[in-house]
């Protein structure tokens, strides 16, 4: 299994578990938090397929919430 069937894997367990009482919570704070943005990279996704994702699966207030914390080269800290 490659890295980025992986990290799209994890993506799509985070997703089902948004309907799991149990996991909600955790995977609200993944989404919002800069793994999934490191996964979503890994998986080949570019800023605004994360950003409408995050949209469609209701779990931000806006863009990834990673991608507002960047240093001066553009990178997500």
């Amino acid at each position: 299994m490659g890295a980025r069937t992986l990290a799209e894997a994890v993506i799509m367990q985070s997703i089902c578990d948004l309907w799991n009482p149990h996991e909600k919570e955790e995977s609200i704070k993944f989404f919002k938090g800069q793994w999934f943005d490191r996964y979503a990279s890994v998986a080949g996704m570019v800023q605004s397929e994360k950003d409408r994702l995050i949209g469609m699966l209701g779990v931000g207030t806006g863009p990834c919430m990673a991608s507002k914390h960047k240093d001066r080269r553009g990178v997500a800290a």
